[in-house]
């Protein structure tokens, strides 16, 4: 039992250092990493094309939407890696009259490196609207990481590792799947989300699709 024990103290600092490694080289990796162009397929979502791209601090992401006629607005996504978990703080539409999606604590949308069968958990606060009139709704989500697979965009087959979560706000159910290349800077491929209304019914679901000649 003393062995035991021994040998687990000894492995706490090895897990610490392979989660900090794991921020060090995703951070780095997005440094590097070009822009991002989405295609959006929507019937509820304003606008049909999304540009991301590292913002000047950490592992925020600067986003750029672009609707039919051409108008386009700003968003900022403001995230850090922490312990091997990329950490969602807020997202911000940035108009005329700012809105936000803020989680707290955090929301884990990641955690590197990722294992299949992996399973997180999250609860807290959801603060929507307006930070002069927000409205806050408690939420939990729960997290899962599925067999990596193959995806096809346009002539390119790729290695994905699809994370799969669900996301509970008062009566309202949102399922994501996101398909990610499984290696840094894990980008995302492909992302469906689902609304699924009170009575079990999904009222609409939106989907992002990297353009073919992003993948890397």
């Amino acid at each position: 039992m003393r062995h035991l024990y021994l040998a687990l103290l000894l492995t706490l600092p090895l897990h610490a250092l392979a989660a900090d490694r794991a921020c060090k080289v995703l951070e780095r990796a997005i440094e590097k990493a070009p822009p991002s162009n989405y295609s959006i397929e929507s019937e509820r979502l304003p606008f049909q094309r999304v540009r991301t791209e590292s913002a000047e601090a950490g592992l925020n992401q600067q986003l750029t939407f672009v609707a039919a006629d051409g108008a386009s607005w700003g968003g900022l996504r403001e995230q850090r890696c922490e312990g091997g978990a990329i950490l969602l703080s807020k997202f911000t539409r940035l108009t005329e009259s700012p809105d936000v999606e803020a989680y707290h604590p955090p929301l884990p949308i990641r955690i590197y490196p990722l294992l299949e069968g992996a399973t997180w958990d999250w609860s807290g606060v959801l603060t929507l609207g307006t930070e002069a009139d927000p409205i806050r709704l408690v939420a939990d989500a729960s997290f899962r990481v599925d067999p990596e697979t193959e995806l096809t965009v346009g002539d390119k087959t790729l290695r994905v590792v699809p994370i799969f979560h669900e996301l509970v706000v008062s009566e309202t159910v949102i399922q994501t799947t996101s398909w990610v290349v499984p290696t840094p800077p894990y980008d995302l491929v492909k992302e469906e989300v689902v609304y699924i209304d009170p009575a079990g019914h999904a009222e609409r679901q939106d989907t992002w699709l990297r353009a073919p000649e992003e993948p890397r």
